[in-house]
């Protein structure tokens, strides 16, 4: 996760480890999403509509 914060900052994986929270989800609303993100990931389809 420390590498995958290198390379897209604005997600802050070196924080919360690749788990979705609220500052990352607001980053997937406004940056989207890259090719480390699991789009299987139950809540993805539902995070980038739901207000948070």
């Amino acid at each position: 996760m420390k590498e995958a914060d290198l390379k897209h900052p604005e997600y802050s994986w070196a924080q919360n480890m690749g788990y979705p929270t609220k500052k990352h989800r607001e980053a997937i609303r406004q940056f989207g999403t890259t090719s480390l993100h699991r789009l299987t990931f139950q809540l993805l389809p539902k995070q980038l509509t739901l207000e948070l």
